[in-house]
């Protein structure tokens, strides 16, 4: 029998998530750090469930509604009230209203759409005014024409944040790579072009302590556990495929490093490294006016790849920014996601249980850790009355520390 003090969620209904130590905080006595929450979630954009709704038959009609999947999802945003909030799949018509409740709520923040005409959504990242301040954007585009696997418009989002209590930065980037099950290559040459955007942006000069800022790396990486992509960002790199065709990588300047050429020219003499510098196309940045630079940059870059083209043809990929996952990513795991697969007999379509596809990484060696994350749930159908959409949000508790070298 039941304690009487017990509460037994109702039948049909999942437990309440709960927290889970996985860190432990610093004996701070004199306050040199800070404790923030984090949420990253994919809250299914409503064209997309609309598009694909033989995904979503055995939902009852009103866990398929826009207005009440707006209300499920801003309240599991505002039970948790994160100070920073990551979301994908944010649909441009729906912006407005949704940056209105989170304003009201406390927020400010900023937001990407995919490139091409016919895309309808994109990724945001969201900070508590009271806590943090945005001091710096920069938008990521996949789109690359000069690149045979980069024809795809998803994008990312790279933030540099300010705590308002002490004076140490910290980046945010939260992305959405490619769904498609068999197109797991393009997943990985997407990240790769958004790791050497990290790396450029998290940089820090400071003489002898310059490097890599805090950076929690968050999205919906369309990745299971046991993938290539899950491998180079838990171990810092993998055998390169087959399928690498290193003159296209050469040519947009991005190295077997997951790095800017240009920018690893520029780091041994103590210089930053401007977009207009690097050999990617971006719909916002470039300007009539940065051409000239951008012809004068292109030139050195030329030289600078004949000079280092070994840097283009290992056999190896790999970064160095020191990633982590909050979430287990090995072993046995018991947070896991209904992932919704698509089977080529749509009667038969279900919802079955897969390994998740959202993560939320840290670089360990900056003085930023992980205190408490947020069990995922048991559902047998996303999204329903506790949960707004077919992902669930990933929720963790960190601890930045404001004098920990880098």
């Amino acid at each position: 029998m039941a304690s009487a003090n017990r509460t037994t969620p109702a039948p049909g209904r999942p437990r309440p998530r709960v927290w889970e130590t996985v860190g432990v905080a610093s004996d701070d006595i004199e306050g040199k750090s800070i404790h923030f929450k984090l949420m990253s979630y994919n809250i299914l954009a409503q064209s997309l469930l609309e598009s694909n709704s033989y995904l979503f038959k055995h939902n009852p009609p009103p866990h398929q509604d826009w207005q009440y999947r707006f209300d499920v999802l801003f309240k599991q945003i505002f039970d948790q009230y994160p100070d920073i909030l990551c979301l994908q799949e944010v649909e441009r018509k729906y912006l407005r209203i949704i940056n209105e409740r989170l304003e009201n709520g406390g927020y400010y923040g900023k937001y990407k759409k995919k490139t091409g005409v016919s895309q309808i959504d994109g990724c945001a990242i969201y900070v508590k005014r009271s806590v943090f301040e945005i001091q710096e954007v920069t938008s990521v585009e996949f789109f690359q024409p000069e690149l045979s696997m980069m024809l795809h418009h998803h994008v990312g989002l790279i933030v540099k944040v300010k705590p308002r209590s002490m004076s140490r930065c910290m980046v945010i980037a939260n992305t959405h790579l490619l769904c498609q099950p068999k197109k797991a290559i393009i997943r990985l040459a997407q990240l790769r072009l958004f790791l050497a955007e990290i790396d450029r942006v998290a940089y820090e000069f400071n003489g002898r302590n310059s490097g890599h800022l805090p950076i929690i790396l968050t999205g919906d990486l369309n990745s299971y556990s046991d993938s290539d992509i899950i491998k180079l960002l838990d171990e810092g790199q993998i055998r390169k495929w087959a399928e690498w065709i290193d003159k296209e990588w050469k040519d947009i300047g991005i190295t077997d490093n997951c790095q800017h050429l240009a920018v690893y020219m520029n780091r041994m003499h103590g210089w930053p490294t401007d977009v207009d510098e690097l050999d990617l196309q971006h719909s916002e940045y470039l300007k009539p006016s940065d051409m000239l630079r951008r012809e004068m940059c292109s030139a050195a870059n030329k030289l600078h790849k004949a000079m280092y083209s070994d840097m283009f043809t290992s056999d190896v990929l790999s970064h160095s920014l020191h990633l982590q996952s909050v979430y287990a990513t090995s072993g046995r795991n018991h947070n896991s996601l209904f992932f919704r697969e698509c089977c080529h007999d749509v009667e038969n379509c279900i919802c079955i249980p897969r390994a998740r596809v959202d993560y939320i990484y840290f670089n360990f060696r900056s003085g930023l850790r992980p205190l408490q994350r947020l069990r995922l749930g048991k559902y047998d159908k996303l999204p329903n009355e506790c949960n707004g959409s077919d992902h669930q949000p990933l929720v963790a508790i960190f601890e930045l520390n404001a004098e920990t070298p880098y």
